[in-house]
Order: C-alpha cells, then structure tokens, then sequence
C-alpha cells in the first residue's frame, strides 16, 4: 500500500547555501573556497537579486581566501566580463555534481519548485529544506 504525499506549499521564505568550487561546471570537482555560506532568502524575491547576492558571498570567499598569504591565487574578478557568473543547483538530495542545474532567469521558478518538490519525497526533507546552490571558479 502506498502512501499518500501531502502538498505542501513553498515557504515565503527559505534557507540557502552558497558553496563555492575549484574547477569546471558539472566536473568532479572535489574543492571548495571556503565555507559554505548561508542565506534566508524569499520566494518573491527576483533572480537578479539571487545572483547578485551570491556573487557578492562569491566574491566574499575568494577575498578571504586570497587573505592568507599562503593560499593559492584564484583566477576570478566578479567585474571581468570573462569570468563566469553561472550558478548551479542541485536538484536533489542524491545529484551527483555532473547533473545539477544551471540557474537561470528563465528557469528560476520552475527550478526552485522543482527542488521543493523533490524534497516532499523524502521524509521531514521539507521541514529541513535548503535551497544548495553552487558556482565554480
């Protein structure tokens, strides 16, 4: 007998962390820049306003990063038109990094509901919902 899933609606608002990577988009990339970081963000608030905060915990990370003195160099500069600004999402919990999701404007919403419905298959997921979102360096 199977059970029957209860919808439950998105939350207005909802926690999201900011990791980033050492390496190609969608590689077997294996290092990260700091921590990872944490957000509260809203479902009404725009993907501008998305990328933008999580190119400024980006930009965050790799300034502390390039604090220490011994730490590598990384090759990004948030203002160079060269230097990628793509941000990934795991859609989820079992993704493996070569399938997760390039967020964009036009996909957004779709994808956040999608990761929230996602979360709805496992058990108390939804009470623990945290959007994961990735940019690579």
């Amino acid at each position: 007998m199977q059970r029957e899933r209860l919808n439950v609606e998105i939350p207005e608002s909802f926690r999201c962390q900011v990791t980033t990577k050492v390496g190609a988009p969608l590689g077997k990339s294996r290092t990260s820049v700091g921590k990872p970081t944490e957000q509260t963000m809203s479902t009404a608030t725009s993907f501008g306003v998305i990328h933008a905060s999580v190119m400024d915990v980006v930009a965050a990370a790799v300034a502390e990063h390039h604090a220490v003195p011994t730490n590598t160099k990384l090759a990004w500069q948030p203002a160079a038109p060269a230097t990628p600004n793509d941000i990934y999402v795991k859609t989820a919990a079992n993704t493996t990094q070569d399938k997760y999701v390039k967020l964009t404007l036009q996909n957004y919403s779709d994808v956040l509901q999608q990761v929230w419905d996602n979360a709805s298959k496992i058990r108390n997921a939804q009470a623990s919902f945290k959007l994961l979102l990735f940019v690579y360096i």
